[in-house]
């Protein structure tokens, strides 16, 4: 899976650089299952995608839903076992570990880019 960059750039700061990036069914579906547990720096942005869920999902996560010009219209924190909101604007979601929605200062309407 091709892993890239996620900065946001309303902050100038960097959110990951190890992040997966899931833009197919299968990579979609198969999401961050089996995983222990996400390094700061680590992450996946599923492309398209308006809702997530967390279930057998072993660790709580930070999600931030992108519209398709890339700003951040919708954040939350998902424990495991749960079921994200369905957001009608959304057009990628990115899921990181905890912390890092607060040390980037990610807020609502900032804007993203990717980089590999």
């Amino acid at each position: 899976m091709l892993k890239i960059s996620v900065y946001n750039l309303s902050k100038n700061s960097l959110l990951g650089q190890e992040i997966m990036h899931a833009d197919s069914y299968w990579r979609r579906f198969r999401g961050l299952l089996g995983k222990k547990e996400l390094q700061f720096g680590e992450g996946l942005l599923l492309t398209p995608c308006k809702a997530v869920h967390s279930i057998g999902m072993r660790f709580s996560l930070e999600i931030i839903y992108l519209d398709r010009s890339n700003r951040a219209v919708h954040i939350m924190t998902l424990k495991p076992n749960r079921l994200g909101p369905f957001i009608s604007n959304a057009y990628q979601v990115l899921e990181l570990p905890l912390g890092t929605v607060s040390y980037s200062k990610t807020a609502l309407g900032d804007l993203f880019s990717t980089r590999t």
